[in-house]
């Protein structure tokens, strides 16, 4: 029969309230797994099992509730079997098998939460594997209980009693110490000194992550391990010897530096948890002692390695000598703002386990201790570092919902990179240390940026598009509802234009209005104006008509390139000549269809781009036609080099924006140039995003131009159907707007590794330079798509 309830220790109480929280789940599990080869003899084993959960009464708690509250029931006759299974019937792999046994969740309020499995794979073959609930230990409880039985089964063996002395305590006593002992003028004190050293905490730590946090806190994991350098682990070691302060205080600095320089935030603040065995007859018991400390640093770029250690060490020696009061209270006096996305306080904890993992060892058998992989972490981000006979070996343990593999990879090459540096010279400013290894940095500084391509800077735009004439002249160019014209067709019209411009009066740098509706004509237009040497001004007949008259008046247009429809609607503009594409085509297509030469150039304009004049007065800017090539060449050089989108006749465009938005260049040429299709997007096709999808899904697109509210819009109707995708984009152009990463991330993460490739085009470097990223490298770069021009 159970004996009475008791209350539960304060961290138990937290615990048990996390778990309920959670509902059945493995999160607050630990376990240790052994290869055994060897006569192991099982009826000893269980023998050994059996008083060590005699000798701790702990291990045979029940937890429920009385009146609400929770508490724990000890039945002083339970005992906790051994259970033995044959490999040959497991369900799958060992590792497979070994990773369900430790996630297979505990019935708090109805067994003990201590498991101990014996998989028998050969006569002389075997797998042990114990589990543990938090609730009734910590790592130390585990160490115990692996040492207390090790020195039971050699005892046994031989016939021998237990060689364990008498405890003089159980769990039980200690939690009524916990709330009896500790005076209340300690614990305010205590308490008021992690009120004030914890007052206005970070909302969060912020690290850039592969996936977005999800609403609710998840704990799947995986662990990445590193060993590393041993001459590292001992330069480690004489740092710390140098600068008077622990091997744990150097690491620490590393893991918070790494922090500081991976999220750009100043105000570090990571976890580790101390063992809280204060008193000499509690080191041999079982129970859930373990505690955590939150470790505060606020980084200083201008203050050197040997300042920061300094730093360091009054902040662990305060937080050490006020250890004493639970964490639990700690984060209930400071009352952060709950949320469920992640841990309160911190994200990130920092071991280091200075003594080497209990072996067990066994007379007449040899064991290996085995890596079960944890799939339960607790915060983000933990650096576990353990100190071998070999060196220093980093766990890596990380929330799979949040990063990749290869990330917790370079941030562990990271962390080393910083160390090595720290050790060189504490006197350098924590600010010049580098993060990366010189690969990287060659990688980042020269391979990634070698966009300085060869471009033919006396080829024009018209030029390119006349290559691509001549190399796939019966492919389809250009496509506006049901209408569509081939590179041979869209050619030869263009030079009908041009010729009967020149016979105008258009020459080199000459500039020639367009006002035109989407449609075929279009296109021919823009391209027969600069194949008659012209630069196209573009007019947005919805203009106001003072605009409209500034701008005719500002750019000297001399022709102008129309269509009747849209006479009325511009402006008396005096000696202008124009050309209507429909009433003159008749006269228009008496010209020659064989390409013009006329004498332009790269440093020739191209086209006029006048700004909205929403801050004043239309301002209009100078285009040559090299600055469009330039960014052309230089975008499909750096997109070839990184191995991502390969523009080609494959591809279809969109010409989804006015021509009067410098966004319009990108699509129109960057289709014609590469040999592209590209699909004019009716204007009332343009204000509905679910026709506009349904047309992205008929005209198979691949190549996408949005800016941000626009592409928002267009993820919106997707996600609100719930069939599948027909989309077939390869890669999104984000232009116009800055770009909110969030509200766009999870959907190009459905998409999966055959998804779009997601590019950011908003704002300008200095030298004008475009350039992409991945959607994981996007929050840190911002580039420039329109090509760099010179002011009217």
């Amino acid at each position: 029969m159970a004996s009475p309830n008791f209350h539960l220790s304060i961290a138990q109480e937290r615990l048990w309230c996390l778990s309920q929280m959670e509902g059945t789940s493995a999160t607050y599990h630990m376990s240790r797994s052994f290869h055994i080869e060897g006569c192991l003899n099982i009826k000893v084993l269980e023998n050994a099992i059996d008083e060590v959960v005699r000798r701790h009464a702990v291990l045979r708690s029940t937890f429920s509730t009385l009146d609400g509250l929770p508490v724990q029931a000890i039945d002083p006759a339970i005992k906790i079997p051994l259970q033995v299974i044959e490999g040959s019937n497991l369900n799958g792999s060992l590792p497979d098998w070994l990773n369900q046994a430790t996630q297979q969740p505990f019935d708090l309020d109805a067994e003990p939460l201590l498991r101990v499995n014996l998989v028998h794979l050969k006569e002389k073959e075997s797998i042990l594997l114990i589990i543990m609930h938090h609730l009734i230990g910590d790592d130390g409880s585990m160490e115990i209980f692996i040492n207390e039985l090790a020195s039971l089964y050699a005892a046994y063996c031989q016939e021998q009693p237990s060689p364990l002395p008498p405890l003089p305590l159980q769990y039980s006593d200690y939690h009524l110490y916990q709330r009896q002992g500790l005076q209340a003028d300690v614990l305010e004190t205590q308490l008021g000194y992690w009120e004030q050293q914890l007052a206005e905490l970070p909302a969060l730590l912020e690290l850039p992550t592969d996936y977005s946090r999800l609403v609710m806190q998840t704990f799947r994991g995986q662990t990445h391990t590193v060993q590393l350098p041993l001459t590292l682990g001992q330069a480690v070691k004489a740092l710390a010897q140098q600068q008077g302060v622990s091997l744990f205080m150097v690491l620490l600095g590393g893991f918070q530096l790494l922090l500081y320089r991976y999220s750009g935030q100043q105000d570090i603040v990571v976890g580790t948890p101390v063992a809280n065995r204060q008193r000499a007859e509690l080191e041999a018991l079982m129970g859930l002692f373990a505690n955590t400390l939150a470790l505060r640093v606020q980084i200083d770029e201008g203050e050197t390695v040997a300042e920061l250690l300094q730093k360091i060490q009054r902040v662990v020696s305060k937080a050490y000598a006020h250890k004493d009061v639970p964490f639990e209270q700690v984060v209930e006096r400071l009352q952060p703002e709950r949320r469920l996305a992640h841990s309160p306080l911190f994200q990130a904890m920092f071991v280091l386990q200075n003594t080497s993992t209990a072996s067990l060892k066994l007379p007449g058998v040899a064991l290996t201790p085995l890596a079960v992989e944890t799939t339960t972490p607790q915060v983000d981000l933990t650096l576990s570092i353990q100190e071998t006979e070999q060196g220093l070996v980093g766990c890596w343990e990380y929330n799979s919902n949040l990063f990749r593999a290869d990330t917790i990879a370079r941030i562990a090459h990271h962390f080393e990179n910083l160390l090595s540096t720290m050790v060189k010279n504490p006197q350098v400013g924590v600010g010049e240390l580098p993060l990366l290894s010189e690969a990287e940095r060659h990688q980042l500084l020269v391979d990634w940026n070698n966009i300085a391509t060869e471009y033919p800077q006396e080829h024009c735009i018209h030029q390119l598009f006349e290559k691509q004439a001549e190399k796939i002249p019966n492919a389809v160019a250009v496509v506006f509802e049901d209408q569509q014209l081939t590179y041979q067709q869209l050619n030869q019209k263009a030079n009908q234009l041009a010729n009967h411009l020149q016979s105008l009066g258009v020459e080199p740098e000459v500039p020639v209005g367009i006002c035109v509706e989407r449609s075929l004509e279009m296109i021919v237009g823009l391209l027969g104006i600069l194949k008659a040497g012209g630069a196209y001004v573009p007019f947005d007949p919805n203009y106001p008509e003072e605009q409209l008259r500034y701008m005719l008046t500002d750019s000297g247009v001399g022709v102008l390139v129309t269509q009747t429809s849209l006479l009325d609607a511009l402006p008396p503009y005096g000696t202008v000549q124009s050309v209507c594409l429909d009433r003159d085509w008749a006269i228009i297509e008496q010209q020659s269809q064989e390409n013009l030469n006329t004498g332009v150039y790269g440093h020739n304009l191209a086209y006029i781009n006048y700004t909205s004049g929403s801050t004043g007065k239309p301002k209009g800017v100078l285009i040559e036609h090299k600055n469009v090539v330039r960014s052309f060449t230089a975008i499909q050089s750096w997109y070839h080099t990184q191995s991502w989108h390969h523009f080609g006749s494959k591809d279809v465009w969109t010409n989804f924006h006015s021509i009067n938005f410098d966004f319009s260049t990108w699509e129109i040429w960057g289709a014609l140039i590469s040999g592209g299709r590209l699909v004019i997007v009716p204007f009332w096709i343009s204000r509905d995003p679910q026709s506009f999808y349904d047309l992205l899904c008929s005209e198979k697109v691949t190549v996408l131009n949005q800016t941000p509210p626009a592409l928002r819009q267009l993820i919106a109707v997707e996600q609100a159907d719930d069939t599948p995708s027909q989309l077939s984009l390869q890669l999104v152009i984000s232009a116009g707007q800055s770009l909110e990463l969030q509200s766009i991330k999870p959907w190009f993460e459905q998409q999966g590794e055959q998804g779009p490739q997601l590019v950011n085009m908003y704002g300008a470097t200095e030298t004008g330079a475009v350039t992409g990223f991945r959607l994981k490298d996007l929050p840190n770069h911002r580039s420039s798509l329109s090509p760099i021009g010179r002011p009217i």
